[in-house]
């Protein structure tokens, strides 16, 4: 399960929004952006976001 923070990252980068966007408009970190994407890439088990 997701959390709401990982679920709001994954909102913004289905729509096409780059790590750099999604962490200003949420205004965290691009590491942290990064962490949460990467973080949901192995809960879904895939290695790529695209």
């Amino acid at each position: 399960m997701l959390s709401p923070r990982q679920l709001e990252v994954v909102r913004r980068i289905s729509k096409g929004m780059t790590n750099s966007q999604t962490a200003c408009e949420l205004g965290l970190t691009e590491n942290t952006v990064k962490l949460y994407v990467s973080q949901v890439l192995r809960l879904n088990l895939t290695n790529s976001r695209t």
